[in-house]
């Protein structure tokens, strides 16, 4: 069936597209899809430009989602069927994804597992950490750090809303800069999050894809600012 997404001409990072997908390196401060009060300026608004543009007739299908303030590489199908095909190799743990975080505060240890189960709290749009919530793993390993931050290498093992942003506070090293579950730094006014790799089955000639997406010019700066040892 058609969508009602309005077509809007928006710059757009495509790093691969084909008749069945396109995987896109999704800037920070973009939604993934009009919600109630904000109907334009997405990235599903972008997407169904450009496709109009090209005289194609795709639909917009996100297999994943990042939180607004999040960079980096998104995948979406373009039609119904390699939606379904993507999201059951999304529900098996086929499609890996990496992401790079900078938190403050360093990890009790250098790499691990975080199992807390995380639904949406009493108020707002805040997760929490509770036995009656959904399963939530998320891998981390310490690539770099500082005395006082640290630069982690994540993998989402489930994809929860806030996941990686939750855990990490339940370390006690939240993002830097994440307003919600850690502290607002006015200097980076986002959470400290880009996804930075992204390998999935093709679902129509089933060869394995890799992705990567470098680190956007405002997290590059604050490592530099944060001076981490090389």
């Amino acid at each position: 069936p058609p969508q009602n997404i309005s077509a809007e001409n928006i710059a757009l990072a495509i790093v691969y597209e084909d008749a069945d997908l396109v995987v896109v390196n999704k800037p920070a401060g973009m939604l993934v899809h009009p919600v109630r009060y904000h109907l334009t300026g997405t990235l599903a608004n972008a997407l169904t430009y450009h496709w109009q543009t090209r005289g194609e007739g795709a639909t917009f299908h996100p297999v994943h989602r990042l939180d607004q303030p999040t960079s980096g590489l998104l995948l979406i199908a373009k039609s119904s069927w390699s939606h379904q095909q993507l999201s059951v190799q999304l529900k098996n743990g086929e499609i890996n994804r990496f992401y790079l975080a900078i938190t403050e505060g360093i990890p009790p240890q250098t790499g691990g597992v975080i199992s807390a189960p995380l639904k949406k709290g009493a108020e707002g749009i805040k997760r929490v950490i509770a036995p009656d919530g959904q399963s939530a793993i998320t891998h981390y390993r310490l690539l770099n750090h500082t005395t006082q931050t640290a630069f982690l290498l994540v993998r989402l093992i489930t994809g929860r809303t806030h996941q990686i942003r939750v855990h990490l506070a339940h370390l006690g090293t939240p993002l830097w800069g994440d307003p919600l579950y850690g502290q607002l730094d006015e200097q980076f006014p986002r959470p400290a999050l880009h996804a930075f790799s992204l390998n999935f089955q093709h679902p129509r000639h089933h060869r394995r894809l890799k992705f990567r997406a470098a680190l956007p010019s405002d997290l590059t700066l604050l490592i530099s600012q944060l001076n981490f040892v090389h």
